[in-house]
């Protein structure tokens, strides 16, 4: 299908659901008027198509709209304004720029829960997303920039994409993500940080921070995330000395951390105390001292594979206190004998 008749949809004033995807549809085969007598419409599914303009007029009646992968370069004003059922739309796989959308684009359409604008090309965060948002993807963007106070107002929100983006430290300030009370999954990996964002806010469970730069972990940017389970800061830069050995203090939730593919040249001091899972191979580390697990007794999986430790710098009480370990892995070190106790 490549062109819409509107006078073809007239005749259906009580339609609720429409498809249309994964079609050849394009911008100038839908006319303005297309959608102006579905005065019942609650689902619009036009993704896979060829569009590079969205509709300037949609029902008021819609609760979910779909225009991923398309073409899509402009958003108009009632495009998703003025629509207070809306609760999903679908932008991602398109080529929306910052240029693109408009000052409010979800004004009069303050329900909105989920919002997908992935694999564009934003370099900001957009204005005056709506306070009821509880998932935001925008992987996969140009992001340069967070503006101050874009998130001040979603406190419902509960999952944060931000992934592969060109986000850096002085993108985003304190607090930048703090007002996000509600948030328990945030990803902000394959960015250009060079350190942990600080502010982040206290019921975080998952904490994706690899392949970035980071250097350092100070005592202060993790402690007061009080519901952090999973810590994932594998493919970075750090170094044992340069993560402040009260990092981890007092987050007695964070039971899987991942530091593969750093710098580390031995064990960092401070590890959670309830960790399961440390994932640490693929560093530079050459010794285990006495002490580096003495207080890890939750301890399950260990891997420590491909650093370069050797038999003579393992202290033979390094593992005396992890009674639970099931896995331990040493593959791809210098060991001549098997490691004591």
């Amino acid at each position: 299908i490549e062109t819409i008749i509107p006078e073809q949809l007239a005749r259906l004033p009580w339609l609720e659901t429409l498809n249309l995807q994964n079609n050849r549809l394009t911008s100038k085969g839908l006319p303005e008027n297309t959608f102006d007598q579905l005065e019942n419409l609650n689902y619009l599914y036009l993704a896979n198509n060829q569009l590079t303009m969205a509709p300037k007029f949609l029902p008021q009646t819609l609760i979910s709209v779909d225009f991923a992968a398309n073409n899509l370069t402009k958003i108009y004003d009632l495009t998703f304004g003025q629509k207070p059922n809306l609760r999903s739309v679908y932008l991602h796989n398109n080529k929306l720029d910052d240029v693109g959308l408009p000052e409010n684009m979800f004004n009069g359409s303050d329900n909105v829960e989920i919002l997908i604008m992935s694999s564009n090309f934003l370099k900001y965060v957009p204005k005056n997303l709506p306070q009821a948002l509880y998932k935001l993807h925008l992987k996969n963007n140009k992001l340069e920039k967070i503006p101050v106070g874009a998130f001040n107002e979603l406190s419902d929100l509960r999952e944060l994409y931000l992934q592969n983006n060109k986000l850096n430290n002085e993108g985003m300030d304190n607090e930048t993500f703090w007002k996000l009370s509600s948030l328990e999954y945030l990803d902000l990996s394959s960015n250009n940080l060079s350190q942990i964002p600080p502010g982040l806010p206290r019921n975080i469970v998952l904490l994706h921070l690899e392949k970035n730069a980071i250097r350092s972990i100070g005592n202060d940017v993790l402690t007061q995330i009080k519901h952090l389970e999973y810590l994932l800061l594998h493919n970075n830069k750090l170094k044992a000395r340069e993560i402040h050995p009260l990092a981890f203090h007092g987050l007695k939730k964070l039971h899987t951390v991942h530091l593969y593919n750093n710098l580390l040249e031995k064990i960092p001091s401070g590890l959670p105390r309830r960790v399961k899972t440390l994932m640490i191979l693929y560093n530079q580390i050459s010794e285990i001292g006495r002490e580096d697990f003495a207080t890890t007794y939750f301890m399950e999986e260990l891997n420590l594979s491909y650093n370069k430790i050797t038999s003579s710098q393992i202290h033979r009480e390094s593992f005396r206190k992890l009674k639970l370990l099931k896995s331990l892995d040493f593959s791809g070190n210098k060991l001549r004998i098997m490691p004591y106790g």
